[in-house]
């Protein structure tokens, strides 16, 4: 398959972000798009994971949100996030709402704690 776009490539980050927006005129309808992000140096290439999202996330009114990445490395949570607006709309869709919560921890004694959350999935606390 051609790509339908290719991105700028960051260089040296482990949190990459593209800020690039750009228009598909070749997308059929009831096609899926997916989205492969690569990781390139002097050894070579390789596929870090993909995203394919069906028309039903996007084409009634866009989307905003984080997808889990396919084909990721073993034991590795990956997400990408995208902003898609389709013809017509003028602006994106609102951020998908990040959840509230409130965590209570006693501390007993001398001990430390110290709480490291992944919230990545916007539904569960890891």
């Amino acid at each position: 398959d051609t790509p339908l776009h290719k991105t700028k490539i960051t260089d040296n980050s482990v949190v990459p972000r593209w800020a690039e927006e750009f228009s598909v005129w070749e997308y059929e309808i009831g096609e899926s798009l997916e989205f492969n992000l690569w990781d390139s140096d002097v050894a070579g290439a390789k596929c870090l994971g993909k995203v394919t999202l069906t028309p039903e996330a996007f084409m009634e009114k866009g989307c905003n949100m984080e997808f889990p990445m396919e084909e990721a490395e073993p034991n590795i949570r990956a997400y990408l996030g995208l902003k898609i607006k389709v013809m017509g709309q003028e602006q994106y869709p609102d951020d998908v709402p990040t959840p509230e919560f409130e965590v209570t921890v006693e501390k007993e004694g001398a001990k430390e704690y110290g709480l490291d959350v992944d919230r990545q999935d916007l539904k569960n606390l890891q």
